[in-house]
């Protein structure tokens, strides 16, 4: 019966200053989506994750490359929660570290065959100021999650 309990939340304890500890309620559900192989924002290309907050983003790229399947070597960390897209190039900071917010948007760039990248920043606003095919809006998820069979829900354990 429902007073039992249900399945069990895996929850991290984390650092919380110098000498306290405590355990994470909150996660931080992320959509991390790829580009293609013209530097575009793919779209229909995303998954779901819960992080905590004191996640590396080498672990957010692990975790998106492995889903992905795409080299982590090949990738760059964008932020798309501004107006204008941000690199994220310190892979050894913490999504707190980096500001990074619940049902934030984060982009893996994939480095071109000659080893430029694509300039999302640059990309983002067209010549009239309008979004461009790499706008990320935040109404994405929801159009996205009912009409998407590559939609993916995953733990913070980067396991479907």
């Amino acid at each position: 019966s429902w007073y039992r309990g249900g399945p069990e939340i895996p929850r991290k304890v984390i650092k919380d200053g110098e000498t306290f500890l405590r355990v994470e309620v909150y996660t931080i559900p992320l959509t991390i989506y790829s580009t293609d192989d013209k530097g575009n924002v793919d779209k229909k290309k995303l998954i779901e994750v819960d992080f905590s907050k004191v996640t590396k983003l080498k672990e957010l790229v692990s975790i998106g490359c492995n889903r992905f399947k795409i080299d982590e070597n090949k990738v760059q960390v964008w932020n798309f929660l501004t107006d204008l897209p941000e690199l994220m190039d310190n892979l050894e900071s913490t999504l707190d570290d980096e500001s990074i917010v619940r049902r934030q948007k984060i982009v893996l760039a994939l480095q071109f065959e000659d080893g430029t990248w694509p300039q999302l920043d640059q990309m983002y606003y067209g010549k009239q100021g309008k979004p461009t095919q790499n706008y990320v809006d935040s109404n994405d998820n929801n159009n996205n999650e009912n009409n998407n069979k590559n939609n993916n829900k995953i733990n913070n354990n980067g396991k479907p």
